[in-house]
């Protein structure tokens, strides 16, 4: 059921008089008030960067690194709700792009390309689809569900009508798949441009991979696209933290072997692709959005022990 009102009609109201510090400044008063309230996630971050961290990390420093996941958390969501608002030069700003390049390369096969992603500063992957359509790229991104999960109030639309602004899933290109491959194969075809996420569970298929000193599975969703279509599958990050310390990162595009071995092609590309995520995670694991999952790294381990439906779930 659509809210009539709710606090991000407030936000959009404000942007029309107040400069956009202030609403970063009420971000970290938010990250602040969730790391002192919230003590069962609290728990649950700081145990899993525990687990994350070098041996050596001191408890103090767990600590900063714990408030720095709820901060980092507060400010990727303001960005997520003035994301309708921000103009192309105050989104180049925010979020520099490194290797559009290697994109303009790959989209030169006509096969299109895989934005092969991961759930560090999960939610600035919109910012990066809204920052590519801005540059006229037709990038998209596959959603496993039918739902808005960012449907805006009564209000929210009608502000959207008069002000001409978008919502969060027209700014970001995003379509519905779940399980259905076709849609994807569809755009690709087309020399579109499909974000997919490797790091988590929203798949039926999954691959194992050696990943911070254990066994866990990444969906294999991602690569049995580019094996079947020829796509290119570029690993992408966005870096750093938010509001404003993000980049956005796109390897050249990742070899993707096409053998009578299908699983041991699909398990040699998710090792790839967990050994650069870690690399990332070893330099700051506090952005990455699986800090929130209890015993994260067990629960990747042990993905099938969740039903379809639940991991289809947004």
């Amino acid at each position: 059921m659509t809210r009539i009102f709710d606090l991000r009609d407030i936000i959009h109201i404000l942007y029309l008089f107040l400069p956009v510090r202030f609403f970063y400044f009420v971000a970290r008063v938010q990250g602040n008030l969730a790391y002192h309230r919230n003590h069962k996630l609290r728990s649950v971050v700081r145990d899993n960067l525990a687990t994350l961290a070098p041996a050596e990390t001191s408890d103090s420093r767990l600590d900063e690194m714990t408030k720095a996941f709820f901060a980092g958390q507060a400010s990727r969501e303001m960005q997520r709700v003035l994301m309708a608002r921000l103009s192309a030069d105050k989104l180049e700003t925010i979020l520099p792009i490194e290797g559009l390049d290697l994109l303009d390369q790959a989209l030169q096969k006509g096969k299109g390309v895989i934005l092969y992603a991961s759930h560090l500063n999960s939610a600035s992957n919109f910012l990066l689809l809204q920052r590519l359509r801005q540059l006229g790229y037709d990038a998209q991104v596959a959603f496993p569900s039918k739902d808005d999960p960012f449907r805006p109030s009564r209000i929210g639309n009608w502000l959207n009508r008069i002000t001409g602004a978008k919502n969060v899933l027209e700014l970001i290109g995003a379509f519905y798949a779940q399980v259905n491959i076709r849609p994807v194969v569809k755009r690709l075809n087309n020399n579109s441009i499909i974000m997919i996420l490797g790091d988590g569970t929203h798949s039926i298929n999954f691959a194992k991979a050696r990943f911070m000193d254990r066994e866990v599975y990444f969906t294999t969703g991602p690569i049995g696209l580019a094996r079947m279509t020829n796509a290119s599958l570029m690993f992408t990050a966005v870096c750093g933290t938010a509001p404003d310390k993000l980049h956005a990162r796109l390897d050249a595009p990742l070899q993707v072997p096409v053998t009578n071995n299908q699983e041991q092609d699909m398990a040699q590309v998710a090792q790839d692709y967990a050994a650069r995520l870690e690399s990332l995670l070893r330099d700051d694991a506090t952005q990455w959005q699986h800090l929130e999952f209890r015993q994260v790294l067990n629960k990747m381990a042990n993905p099938m022990e969740q039903s379809v439906s639940g991991r289809l779930k947004v």
